[in-house]
C-alpha cells in the first residue's frame, strides 16, 4: 500500500451502507464500450507528432488474455507513430503498472524524459 494507491482508492470508491462500492457507474461503462466500438482510434495514429512512450503491461486484469494493450496493437502503434517508443513492463497489469514499484518502468521513463 502506498500514498499514491491510497489517493487512487479514495477517488475510486465511496462509502455506502454496509461497506464501500466503486464510484464508477454501470451506465458510464456501457457508454464507454459503445463509444470505443464506434471509433477506430488507429485512424489517427499518423496524426501524432509529439514524442511518446508506450508503457505496456504484460498481464491482463482478470485473465492472461484480457490485456488493455495487446502486443499486436502496440506493434501497430509503433509502425504508425514515428515518434513513439515502447517499454514492456513485466509482471504488471493496467493498474499495477502505475502503483507497484517497477525499476523497469522507472528506467524507461527516465530514459524517455532525458531524450
Amino acid at each position: 500500500w502506498s500514498k499514491n494507491l491510497e489517493v487512487f482508492y479514495q477517488h475510486e470508491v465511496e462509502k455506502v451502507e454496509g461497506g464501500i462500492c466503486s464510484r464508477v457507474q454501470l451506465k458510464h461503462i456501457e457508454e464507454e464500450v459503445v463509444n470505443l466500438a464506434a471509433f477506430d482510434v488507429s485512424e489517427i495514429y499518423s496524426r501524432v507528432q509529439c514524442p511518446g512512450l508506450i508503457l505496456r503491461a504484460d498481464q491482463g486484469m482478470m485473465a492472461e488474455d484480457d490485456l488493455l494493450l495487446p502486443e499486436d496493437v502496440a506493434a501497430h502503434m509503433l509502425e504508425a507513430i514515428p515518434s513513439v517508443q515502447k517499454a514492456e513492463i513485466p509482471n504488471v497489469n493496467h493498474y499495477t503498472i502505475m502503483f507497484n514499484p517497477s525499476p523497469v518502468r522507472d528506467q524507461a521513463l527516465q530514459i524517455f524524459l532525458a531524450g
